[in-house]
């Protein structure tokens, strides 16, 4: 009898799901039409307003996003595993993390139901499908100076409304990164953040973004944890953005490069790992 108990708990043990996942999937392709305008309006040093944003992804990334979100949950099994997702307040983040909630649902998965949304653009979105955290968002304070790592081409911006100190600055770090574009924006900001930094004090690092927002998105995990339905492994998918995984990649995967829609698994030990 006590051998038969043993054996029981043992298959128990051994079809139990396994603890929770954590992946991080950055955005598909977008026209970033909302920072388009922001620049060009009268006040484009000021914040985004993330309730006021435009829709964001193309045609093009619309389809990518599907396509991804298939081959994505093709790794899983609706039987065993369930979903939240989160995301960036940024839309083309949101309006991947719809798609991604829809196809699952499509599936057969679960897609767990969120309470609070975080913001009204994520109601308007993803309606329950979608929570946004800060977490996972640019939360850039200054929209001027968060253009200066873009590639190849100086951005449109109503220069008349800018302080002419911020042009000063902007010009200067442009200057850097013109000087040896690395032909992306989550690569010039790898590449020349720290030289940056070092005459705009507020510019955060890729060092520093990983000891505050990549870290915090490891405690996803253990938030998760407390909602999981007993009979399945709830997975959390995050969608953002490249910037703050540039560090974590490059020191566990040798390469910052984050693709749009491509994905990356957090693990327990604190490391990433292109999924």
């Amino acid at each position: 009898m006590t051998e038969r108990l043993e054996k029981s708990t043992n298959d128990a043990e051994a079809h139990k799901p396994p603890k929770t996942r954590v992946f991080v999937i950055r955005h598909s392709r977008a026209t970033y039409r909302s920072y388009g305008e922001k620049l060009m309006s009268d006040s484009p040093e000021s914040p985004m307003d993330i309730n006021a944003q435009s829709p964001d992804l193309s045609e093009a990334g619309i389809d990518m996003a599907k396509e991804k979100a298939r081959e994505f949950f093709s790794r899983f099994d609706p039987k065993l595993d369930a979903f939240f997702i989160v995301s960036s307040t940024q839309m083309r983040a949101l309006e991947t993390g719809r798609i991604y909630a829809d196809i699952a649902r499509e599936l057969g998965f679960e897609v767990i139901e969120h309470e609070k949304t975080g913001s009204k653009v994520a109601a308007e979105v993803g309606e329950s499908s979608l929570r946004s955290i800060n977490a996972l968002s640019l939360n850039m304070e200054n929209q001027v100076l968060g253009s200066i790592f873009n590639s190849p081409y100086d951005p449109e911006v109503n220069w008349d409304a800018v302080r002419p100190e911020t042009k000063a600055l902007f010009d200067r770090a442009r200057a850097i990164v013109k000087a040896d574009d690395r032909g992306s924006w989550g690569a010039n900001f790898a590449a020349h953040a720290e030289k940056v930094r070092e005459f705009i004090p507020d510019m955060e690092t890729p060092a520093q973004l990983h000891e505050t927002q990549f870290k915090n998105m490891q405690r996803l995990a253990q938030w998760a944890r407390s909602k999981a339905p007993e009979d399945k492994r709830v997975n959390v998918i995050g969608f953002g953005h490249e910037n703050y995984m540039g560090h974590a990649l490059e020191e566990h995967t040798g390469n910052h490069a984050l693709g749009n829609v491509e994905a990356v698994e957090l693990l327990e030990d604190e490391t990433a790992a292109r999924f």
